[in-house]
């Protein structure tokens, strides 16, 4: 059952919390149960009973004089309870600073332990020399990209067999320079043998000396002069071209010449490699040959002379030697092609090759 001494010990507890107030407290919570048998709830109710019972009952007789007794310390107990009630807290002492109520502050965290020392090599490594340090970071003389020296390339891109319907021969085609890394000495050679041929067997011959320089990171510009050896008697012309690499890695030579007698050509070669495994690669090439003026004497007429369309796949036994077969497809066009059927040759001709590339 709830009493109103519980409820003021109870109220006593939580908002006194000072040493005093615990000692009413404890005291409340002692003489409360006494008191809750001998005083109404009311404190101030002990007072009115006192009161009353003193009008009303006969202090002669024993009876009353007992009553007028319970009573008073009824009163007394209800006063002592107020009185205990009403003694203020004391004022805690302020912590220190750092810390919180009821704990003591913070000591400063211990020192990191210092770091081990590096584990001893295993006996199979050696240890590192000065020897190996200057191996490893050398003394490099003259600019990294266009250091001093010179040096030379060779490509054998087509040394080959060809055959078709009637016709039959050889074919080459060599390109290279010597230099250094900016200034160049390009030099290109070609030439087709004819086996069917009633004059000579070497049909074709054309030679090109060029100095390049790069215009770009994927251009080199380059001029020099071509000389032609046959068909007919030779010929030189001056040449200005460019060669690079366009996007999807296609390599193009584009070169314009200038003979005489006003003779101009315009010459156009694309090829692209495609990697088909580590050692397999597939060559797309394209060849055109536009002129400016016809040529009576070698056959060629205005305009767009002729095409060539190539493909070939190879497999590099090294990356240097790479035996390869593949098919070609030859086709004239206007004056050049009526002057082939003229002599008897065909405008258009397809043939299967088996030759090498080689490089160094």
């Amino acid at each position: 059952m709830i009493t109103a001494a519980s409820v003021l010990s109870q109220r006593c507890v939580t908002q006194f919390a000072g040493g005093a107030s615990r000692l009413a407290t404890l005291l409340v919570a002692h003489i409360s149960p006494i008191c809750s048998l001998l005083a109404p709830c009311d404190p101030g109710a002990a007072h009115r009973d006192l009161c009353n019972a003193s009008l009303t009952q006969d202090t002669s007789s024993p009876r009353g004089e007992r009553g007028l007794a319970q009573a008073g310390r009824s009163a007394a107990l209800a006063t002592l309870m107020a009185l205990l009630a009403m003694v203020p807290a004391p004022v805690q002492a302020q912590q220190p600073a750092g810390g919180h109520a009821g704990h003591e502050p913070t000591a400063p965290a211990a020192p990191a332990a210092p770091a081990p020392p590096p584990a001893a090599l295993p006996p199979f490594i050696p240890p590192i020399s000065d020897a190996d340090r200057a191996a490893a970071f050398p003394d490099v003389e003259g600019h990294m990209s266009h250091g001093g020296g010179i040096r030379a390339y060779l490509l054998v891109d087509e040394l080959e067999w060809r055959g078709g319907r009637n016709v039959s021969g050889t074919h080459w085609d060599v390109d290279g320079w010597i230099g250094g890394d900016r200034d160049r000495l390009w030099f290109r050679a070609e030439g087709v043998g004819d086996n069917d041929h009633p004059g000579s067997r070497l049909h074709e011959l054309h030679g090109h000396v060029l100095w390049g320089r790069p215009l770009s990171r994927w251009w080199t510009g380059v001029a020099g002069v071509r000389v032609d050896g046959r068909p007919g008697d030779p010929q030189g012309w001056a040449a200005f071209g460019l060669q690079g690499v366009v996007p999807y890695r296609v390599h193009l030579e584009v070169t314009g010449y200038f003979g005489g007698d006003g003779q101009t050509q315009l010459r156009a070669d694309a090829a692209h490699d495609l990697r088909l495994t580590r050692r397999l690669v597939a060559q797309t090439r394209l060849e055109a040959t536009l002129a400016g003026k016809s040529d009576d004497l070698r056959g060629l007429g205005k305009g767009l002379v002729g095409t060539e369309l190539g493909i070939r796949v190879r497999y590099e036994i090294r990356r240097d030697l790479a035996p390869y077969v593949g098919v070609t497809w030859h086709r004239a066009y206007g004056a050049t092609a009526a002057h082939e059927r003229a002599h008897g040759s065909a405008v258009a001709t397809g043939r299967v090759v088996a030759g090498v590339r080689v490089w160094r």
